[in-house]
């Protein structure tokens, strides 16, 4: 008993709010104290309060799960601190150690320290809050099969190969005796394309189908591994413009094709219905509803714990056909642009980054050749409108089309950034820093290209300005104190909160995209710029590890907590309650603002920021 003694002790004085407890407050507590264990999938009704040790459990209220504690953190003692939260089930979703203590012998610490009492008390207003929300919007917290749903789980047919050698007559009547849509050209061992019947088709309509299937295929395959999830797919099918996707085993070999109408099949809120009534709808109320919808698989997609990286690809895929469906509808009221443009987004959007703090972030670029200009001011104004309608918020810096500054020709442009170049303040870094995570969705491509060839000639020409984009990623500090600790705000609606993207997105993703420009990367994503900056040797594999590991918690906290706040029925921010964390947790947040501070240095150094004001 003396060693439980000695280990609870020790546990407790490194375990937040307990290490705020007093010597004598410890000692008096620590005979209540024992170790229990919990095999995964048990329930656990005893009236104590329980601090994780290893593994984790799930709080759930009339079959709702609505929290998982986690090493460090504390359960059970809701009912010492509040009698109007109902009984919640603690269930181990793996083989769970913990420390059980006496509910007299807690109720009496709190009554002697008021520090850990408005701990308690916060954490209990959450639980109220998430109750309260469960019950509210229900639908919200339940899980949806398809989230999980991997792509090896559908069944598929075995793929059907065709010689290069074959015409496509012989082709078409394979696949029609087949019963298939498309075959792959080639052999299980030696995959040179695919062929579809859109492929005969066209073929068809040119008078002859005597060509071998060699000269008409699809050279190159887009393939996914069994074991990927199919929204995943789904967002490789949009990225690529495509119906179909070859999956293939673990050695590469293909094992059948996945279409659409197979991922149709599947149960759950399918991303392929969602996305079929984007490109139907009629009015900016019917997008609205689509949006909703989004809002929702991305709630679930958070309760599921899906990758951030994954859901922030999935997101900006929908939002993408949602504002391609919008600018469609304007133009079905004003008629077609009397010019070329390419409609771009930019910012988190454009990196492909945004979950559900949904700013509008937009530029337009068209052509110098053509009539009437006015045109594009009357569209950008509705389309932003439109936008605000459907629930993108209005970006309070202006960064949309309605915005003369954003909704420029070609060569307009060109003189835009070769005056910022020229000046180089703090509004045209912002506008420059912005122009560099643009991503064409809507129109002619080449003008986004175009712009994005010249911003990058310009920056190689006027290396100073690097210097001023990166000094921007040193703007906000991690918020840590001098002794390691999480340093939050005092006071305010932000009290005991510390801001994720301040501290921790924002001068990753700021100073990843300086790299990337001193290096002419064109990728726009935080994560594939500094998967080719690693390739380019600008960091060590350990440094891009750790950047990388860094980036992917603090976004998927931050989808987390937004995700929570949405369902409270609050504005998604960047805000984090540390003490509603597991200890476990706060000391990775800790250990990702570090990372933080040392990528500053290294862009400080590197940069020789001590030499500007």
């Amino acid at each position: 008993m003396s060693s439980d003694v000695h280990f609870c002790r020790d546990f407790l004085r490194k375990v937040y709010p307990f290490s705020l407890l007093s010597a004598e407050t410890l000692e008096e507590l620590l005979p209540a104290v024992r170790v229990r264990q919990l095999p995964a999938r048990e329930m656990f009704v005893e009236p104590v309060v329980g601090v994780v040790l290893h593994g984790a459990v799930h709080l759930t209220s009339q079959g709702v799960h609505f929290e998982r504690i986690m090493d460090g953190d504390a359960f059970g003692f809701e009912s010492v601190v509040d009698v109007r939260l109902p009984f919640l089930e603690v269930r181990a979703e793996e083989d769970t150690s913990f420390l059980a203590i006496g509910l007299e012998a807690f109720r009496a610490m709190l009554d002697g320290e008021n520090a850990l009492k408005a701990y308690f008390v916060r954490k209990c207003e959450r639980l109220a809050m998430l109750l309260d929300a469960s019950r509210l919007r229900g639908s919200e917290l339940e899980t949806d099969p398809f989230l999980r749903l991997a792509v090896g789980s559908i069944g598929l047919n075995d793929p059907v190969f065709v010689p290069a050698s074959m015409s496509a007559s012989e082709a078409a009547q394979t696949m029609r005796e087949r019963g298939v849509s498309a075959c792959l050209v080639g052999d299980a061992a030696q995959v040179a394309g695919i062929l579809t019947e859109k492929d005969v088709v066209a073929q068809a309509a040119r008078g002859t189908l005597d060509v071998r299937v060699g000269e008409m295929m699809t050279a190159g395959l887009i393939t996914v591994g069994g074991e990927e999830l199919v929204f995943e797919a789904f967002s490789t099918m949009i990225r690529h413009g495509i119906r179909r996707l070859v999956v293939v085993d673990e050695n590469e070999k293909p094992r059948g094709l996945l279409q659409e109408r197979d991922m149709l099949s599947a149960r759950g809120e399918n991303p392929l219905h969602l996305s079929g009534e984007i490109a139907s709808a009629q009015s900016f109320a019917a997008l609205a509803q689509c949006f909703e919808r989004l809002r929702l698989m991305v709630l679930r997609s958070a309760a599921e714990r899906i990758g951030a990286e994954k859901v922030g690809r999935f997101v900006a895929h929908i939002h993408d056909q949602i504002l391609v469906r919008v600018a469609g509808l304007v133009m079905e009221d004003l008629g077609r642009g009397p010019r070329e443009f390419s409609l771009m987004v930019l910012g988190s959007e454009g990196r492909r980054e945004q979950f559900l703090a949904t700013d509008q972030d937009n530029a337009l670029v068209f052509s110098d050749e053509g009539e009437d200009v006015d045109y594009f001011a009357a569209f950008g104004q509705r389309f932003v409108r439109a936008l605000v309608e459907i629930g993108f918020p209005p970006c309070p810096h202006g960064v949309m089309i309605e915005n003369a500054l954003w909704r420029q020709s070609l060569s307009a442009w060109r003189d835009s950034i070769d005056a910022m170049m020229r000046v180089v303040d703090a509004d045209a870094v912002l506008r420059l820093t912005q122009l560099a995570d643009s991503r064409h969705i809507l129109g002619a491509p080449r003008l986004c290209e175009r712009l994005r060839e010249h911003l990058f000639r310009q920056v190689r020409d006027t290396p100073v300005l690097l210097k001023y984009m990166a000094r921007e990623a040193l703007r906000f500090s991690p918020p840590m104190g001098f002794f390691h600790n999480l340093v939050v705000e005092k006071s305010g609606p932000a009290k005991g909160c510390l801001d994720l993207k301040k501290g921790g997105i924002f001068p990753l993703t700021q100073g990843i995209k300086t790299l990337a420009l001193e290096h002419g990367l064109h990728e726009t994503g935080s994560m594939e710029r500094l998967l080719s900056l690693r390739r380019e040797g600008v960091f060590s594999e350990a440094m891009a590890a750790n950047i990388h590991d860094a980036f992917d918690f603090f976004q998927s906290l931050r989808l987390r907590v937004q995700a929570a706040g949405v369902r409270a029925r609050q504005a998604p921010d960047n805000h984090v309650r540390i003490d509603l964390l597991a200890a476990l947790e706060r000391e990775r947040l800790k250990d990702c603002f570090g990372v933080v501070i040392d990528f500053q240095s290294f862009l400080h150094t590197k940069f020789g920021l001590h030499l500007i004001s």
